[in-house]
């Protein structure tokens, strides 16, 4: 969802005079127990002209197809080792771990993880 109606809320050319308050209202209309249930909250910024004449990233998609397929084979042999009843718990977390090919979750992980967890004002 937008974090404010008009969906200029972090831009501060476009962004509405009464942004503040109208974007606590907007997120307000999402109940608790169904926000609570949104585990990753990342903010997109709009792109700007200028970064659309920037040279590719230096990671394309079929590196990052084969990090994630990667990721995949290490959390299946993980989650079998664990059993049905195991696991569950930090799988963001251990997903950024996998994704960094790290065998142990660090810091780095769990911070990563818990950026997306980032609370709107008012909740």
């Amino acid at each position: 969802m937008n974090p404010c109606r008009c969906g200029y809320l972090s831009d501060p050319s476009l962004a509405c005079s009464r942004a503040p308050r109208r974007a606590s209202d907007y997120q307000a209309k999402i109940s608790g127990p169904l926000f609570d249930r949104i585990d990753i909250h990342v903010d997109v910024p709009a792109v700007s002209p200028g970064d659309l004449t920037l040279p590719p990233p230096a990671e394309g998609s079929a590196e990052i197809a084969a990090r994630v397929k990667a990721a995949r084979q290490r959390q299946r042999a993980c989650y079998i080792a664990l059993g049905k009843d195991g696991g569950g718990n930090g799988a963001t977390v251990r997903t950024n771990a996998d994704l960094s090919a790290s065998d142990q979750v660090r810091r780095i992980h769990i911070a990563e993880a818990v950026s997306y967890r980032r609370v709107f004002p008012g909740r």
